[in-house]
């Protein structure tokens, strides 16, 4: 039971991001489902009862920990303000709905979705309805929360994925479950770390093999001014786009603030 950890994660998440409301969001909605399954009769009523319990008091135990923070309680009410700013919503591009003329590979997810959901064997309980709807309308509501659409309804995806695949036949089929086993085999020999063993080691053999490398692009950020204002350490306050602010904050810390 790792929801120990979601208070000190809401902690750092609320003094670092006006994202930290979707961690209030994925705990509501896992509460609202457990608590409709204590009203149940198909079910053992004891095991949503127990969750319900769990969860309300880790989002007690959340919302005391999200107070902690320069602007007290008026950390939780940002997200809604700022939703509400029908300025920004209008005029700041990422806020806008997708734009599916060009090239956009969550119209791929989408489908992916559509076609799992209807071929699936098994329905959608009422916490994966609750979360899909609720993260799809987001992300076709925004593009900023593409990500999260993705991140959310990833493992739905999978889990409905396994059940079509468990009543399909066939050579392909047979390939696909033999090479599955054996992966997850592997990855329960190493406790589960086997991704993340693997991601670590490609990206350490990339560096080395210098494949990748980092750098800013000076199309896209002001590279050469930042570099001249060190230089000539130039005093003042300084005035600057959003678009590139976190990159000015990232060089020039703690000399420009």
């Amino acid at each position: 039971n790792y929801l120990y950890v979601l208070p000190l994660l809401m902690l750092l998440w609320v003094n670092l991001h006006g994202g930290f409301i979707v961690g209030f969001m994925l705990i509501g909605i896992y509460l609202a489902g457990n608590l409709v399954g204590t009203f149940s009769a198909n079910t053992d009523r004891s095991i949503p009862k127990s969750k319900a319990l769990a969860l309300s008091l880790t989002l007690a135990r959340c919302l005391l920990t999200s107070l902690v923070n320069p602007y007290g309680y008026h950390i939780l009410l940002f997200p809604v303000t700022l939703m509400s700013e029908k300025f920004i919503m209008d005029y700041i591009v990422e806020y806008w709905s997708p734009n599916f003329h060009g090239t956009l590979p969550f119209r791929y997810l989408l489908y992916l979705t559509i076609a799992i959901f209807a071929l699936s064997i098994k329905t959608l309980n009422i916490i994966e309805l609750a979360l899909v709807l609720l993260f799809a309308h987001m992300s076709l509501y925004s593009a900023r929360h593409i990500p999260l659409f993705a991140i959310v309804v990833s493992p739905i995806l999978l889990r409905h994925a396994g059940f079509l695949l468990d009543q399909a036949d066939g050579k392909v089929v047979a390939y696909f479950k033999t090479k599955a086993q054996s992966i997850a085999l592997t990855d329960s020999s190493l406790n589960g770390h086997l991704w993340t063993v693997g991601a670590v080691l490609t990206v350490a053999l990339l560096l080395v093999t210098g494949k990748i490398h980092f750098e800013f692009d000076n199309k896209a950020n002001p590279v050469a001014a930042i570099e001249f204002l060190k230089q000539q350490h130039l005093k003042g306050n300084m005035f600057n786009n959003d678009t590139f602010g976190d990159y000015v904050i990232y060089t020039a810390w703690p000399r420009y603030r």
